[in-house]
């Protein structure tokens, strides 16, 4: 199969794995990054990993590893004993997963998830992530699982870390207390055909029905919620390649937080830093340590800006100094 790819298309090769087991190598879509096309391959195999990274080093000229553990398999491992000529990057697709189903949710309740009651069946990492988001959002987020023990213990976490003032909130599913209450329903496990017929009695007027372990639905329950008008999604990632291109784009050497933004310097001999670097108290603090903009102000010594009423003659100086400097990138 590979042998057939003109690798020459490409500028970036995505190898990611699955908590699945059918295929030792599939050919997934091809996705568009900011610089170029990437060809994406999901692997399950350790020695076909091996054979498929060393086969396209040197000809793509990114690579980009799944960094997730989802089985016995490390990705990233075997790349970094492979990989010789192409640059190597990583990803986390279950957070890149999330971010597509956030994305394609504001979408369709536009960008306003305040009081949807959305149901996440799922107690694995993508749903807990999903269900705290959500509820951040201030949407009415309930759980469901097979486990409804670890389905009570997971709500109870997610309450802990919400915001005090947050007006989401996470709780278990009821199924008798939500029919026909559901804004929408999102499927996250490993398992084919899972959610049956039955589920759809909840959904409301208007809601929209999410596969993202792909094969949840049965198709039962796809018939009967495309009758009763409901919107019923298989999650396409691409949704969430704007945060894969800031993912790599963080990665690289050149990422110009690094180099323009964030640092410590001497300007006419006064030390100025930018960027979070904690400076010693009287250091100056300024917006960017290339070519600076704006004094922030005088460190205190311990993370924060001294008042006003608390500067020195020397440090007053060294601020009209250092304006002087600033004055030159405006």
């Amino acid at each position: 199969m590979l042998d057939s790819v003109d690798y020459l298309e490409y500028k970036y090769l995505s190898i990611s794995t699955t908590s699945k087991h059918n295929q030792s190598l599939l050919r997934l879509p091809d996705r568009e990054y900011s610089e170029g096309k990437s060809l994406n391959l999901l692997i399950t195999s350790e020695e076909v990993a091996f054979d498929t990274i060393k086969y396209f080093d040197g000809k793509i000229e990114n690579i980009v590893v799944d960094i997730e553990r989802k089985q016995d398999i490390n990705l990233f491992e075997i790349a970094r004993k492979v990989v010789r000529n192409s640059k190597l990057y990583t990803n986390k697709p279950n957070d890149l997963t999330m971010e597509a189903v956030d994305t394609l949710l504001l979408k369709q309740f536009s960008q306003d998830l305040s009081n949807k009651k959305i149901l996440i069946y799922g107690t694995g990492n993508i749903a807990f992530k999903l269900a705290l988001r959500l509820a951040e959002r201030n949407a009415k987020v309930l759980l469901d699982g097979r486990d409804k023990q670890k389905v009570e213990k997971l709500s109870e976490a997610l309450n802990l870390v919400l915001p005090k003032y947050c007006q989401g909130h996470i709780t278990p599913m009821n199924k008798n207390s939500m029919l026909g209450e559901l804004n929408a329903f999102v499927s996250v496990v490993s398992v084919e055909q899972v959610i049956n017929k039955e589920y759809v009695s909840l959904l409301g007027k208007d809601s929209v029905s999410i596969d993202v372990g792909i094969g949840n639905f049965s198709t039962e329950f796809i018939e009967s919620a495309l009758e009763m008008g409901s919107i019923v999604v298989r999650l396409d990632v691409r949704i969430s390649m704007p945060h894969s291109n800031a993912s790599l784009e963080v990665q690289n050497n050149q990422y110009r937080f690094f180099t323009d933004i964030m640092g410590r310097k001497l300007i006419n001999d006064i030390e100025v830093v930018a960027g979070g670097i904690i400076g010693k108290e009287g250091t100056i603090i300024v917006d960017r340590v290339k070519n600076p903009k704006q004094i922030i102000g005088i460190a205190n010594g311990y993370g924060g800006v001294k008042n006003e009423t608390e500067l020195t003659e020397t440090e007053r100086k060294n601020i009209k100094i250092i304006e002087q400097s600033v004055r030159k990138y405006d």
